[in-house]
């Protein structure tokens, strides 16, 4: 009776070995089998790709008990909720074995969103609308682990990221926020056709560096953000059209949220950016090519 054990091995450096993607399977009578990641999600994740993006937007300002002495803040709620539109450009590379997975990408888009709060001077309630201009880059680092004689592949990764954002709430009015992010992230990826991948990637983390900064009639003043937790979900379908070319369809989800900063002096008067919660939905569509185009 033949005995099979299987191993993963990886490569970090000359000579050494680490759990990995590419596995051999040892039988007893000394015969190798050597298996790694589909060809498919290699060709996705060693590829360019450009995709048009819109992007639904949720941010509220809830009451916060303590944030305001002045009575009628007490049921103080500010929230926005609308559409941008733009496009995104990422770049991914791995190694033919999916060893090491490299990502980068850029975004940006804007739009005009429905405004419900008060007015800053007689604290009135406000129906209005605030355009948005969001920049934004995201980055991970990971390494693959690819299931034996299957279609699966699994890449734990770190992430990092910075996001623009110019909230304008009128003609002399602006709000600009700046935040990143560290999070650690999981990508998993089936190939159950070879012209179809379907990746789902989560990662949780926490903003870091957040900074608001107001300018009001040409005047200016701003102060550091608490930052607050970082949710991202995505689910990802790749259609194989040739092999130089794919067409995919990305659904995405992001939550944040800024705890309430000090009081720093903005055109005026003394100011403080309360506490806020940010819900991000996004559906983009684009091409894209492999690099080096595997066979597949």
């Amino acid at each position: 009776m033949r005995l099979f054990r299987a191993a993963v091995l990886f490569s970090a450096l000359p000579g050494a070995s680490f759990g990995r993607a590419a596995a051999q399977g040892y039988y007893s009578d000394g015969r190798v089998e050597s298996y790694s990641a589909p060809a498919a999600i290699i060709a996705v994740n060693r590829s360019v790709s450009v995709s048009y993006q819109i992007t639904d937007s949720y941010y509220i300002e809830p009451s916060d008990g303590g944030a305001f002495t002045l009575p009628n803040f007490a049921a103080y709620s500010d929230c926005e909720l609308g559409t941008e539109r733009g496009g995104r450009a990422a770049l991914s590379w791995t190694d033919p074995e999916g060893r090491i997975y490299l990502y980068g990408d850029y975004a940006r888009d804007a739009g005009n969103v429905a405004y419900t709060g008060f007015t800053l001077t007689t604290n009135m309630p406000l129906d209005a609308v605030t355009h948005y201009d969001v920049s934004e880059y995201n980055f991970k680092l990971g390494t693959g682990f690819a299931a034996r004689q299957g279609r699966w592949m699994l890449t734990p990764y770190l992430g990092y990221g910075t996001r623009y954002w110019d909230r304008s709430l009128s003609a002399t009015y602006d709000e600009y926020y700046t935040d990143s992010y560290l999070s650690l992230g999981g990508l998993v990826q089936e190939a159950p056709l070879d012209w179809l991948v379907i990746s789902e990637d989560m990662s949780v983390g926490k903003l870091i560096d957040d900074h608001i900064n107001v300018t009001l009639d040409g005047s200016s003043g701003g102060e550091n953000l608490r930052p607050g937790p970082l949710i991202k979900l995505a689910l990802e379908l790749n259609f194989q059209i040739v092999p130089a070319l794919s067409l995919f369809t990305r659904f995405g989800y992001t939550y944040f949220s800024f705890g309430q900063s000090n009081v720093y002096v903005a055109p005026g008067s003394e100011n403080m950016e309360p506490m806020s919660h940010t819900s991000l939905l996004d559906v983009n569509t684009g091409l894209r090519i492999p690099l080096g185009f595997p066979t597949l």
